[in-house]
């Protein structure tokens, strides 16, 4: 069931987080075999959104789709905040 479990070869996995103005910005890309239309995410990724949810709310967003050059590209966005010393 998962991306890389019929691939012929080594998988790879790119990690890129940035922050866009007041948002953290991350995104996984790999060069699996992606998702086809119809595909449910499974447990470990509804389980991200989920949690994703319930800490940051609507200030958060969670897509998976293919990526442009085939694989899965998953994005999550989240309020940037730096943890004040108290």
């Amino acid at each position: 069931r998962h991306g890389m479990h019929p691939t012929a070869g080594d998988l790879r996995i790119g990690i890129d987080v940035s922050r866009s103005q007041d948002m953290t910005v991350i995104d996984l890309i790999d060069d699996g075999v992606g998702f086809a239309p119809g595909d449910r995410v499974g447990h470990g990724l509804h389980n991200v959104e989920s949690r994703l949810r319930h800490i940051y709310g609507s200030r958060s967003s969670f897509a998976i789709g293919r990526g442009a050059a085939g694989g899965t590209h998953v994005r999550l966005a989240f309020p940037h905040s730096v943890a004040v010393p108290t």
